[in-house]
């Protein structure tokens, strides 16, 4: 028996990466066009401070705008306080899961934001937030 090895010669490896490049090119494409950006065109507010850290907002959240002049603004439509909470229970039977956001300008009343906080609670919402910017 022969137990000499016989050398032989290898081609030497190499890994092809171009298939993989257009593949990561491709995802990173399709993850940048199916992103929303969430904007509110023509509404300032100036919302208060704080050092907390963020929450990502979801797609499915509600955000309840109180503007400096203490009007309520659900999806750029005003609302009255006596309309809010049909407006409110109206979501919550069509979305149930839904989380509600409040955005209220460091000029609003206390009285305006209290007023949304308790429509919210009375149309059943449990999970509620109040939008910050973070302080610098």
């Amino acid at each position: 028996m022969d137990f000499t090895s016989k050398k032989r010669e290898r081609e030497p490896v190499s890994i092809n990466l171009t298939s993989l490049i257009d593949v990561v090119l491709l995802l990173l494409i399709f993850f940048m066009i199916s992103t929303t950006f969430i904007l509110h065109p023509g509404l300032k507010i100036d919302l208060p401070e704080s050092s907390v850290e963020e929450v990502a907002q979801e797609e499915e959240d509600i955000v309840v705008v109180v503007t400096p002049d203490n009007e309520i603004m659900i999806a750029d439509e005003y609302f009255t306080y006596e309309t809010l909470y049909e407006k409110l229970l109206a979501i919550k039977k069509e979305k149930p899961e839904s989380k509600l956001i409040i955005q209220a300008d460091e000029t609003s009343s206390h009285g305006a934001v209290v007023e949304v906080l308790d429509d919210a609670k009375r149309s059943g919402f449990t999970t509620l937030s109040i939008a910050t910017k973070r302080r610098e």
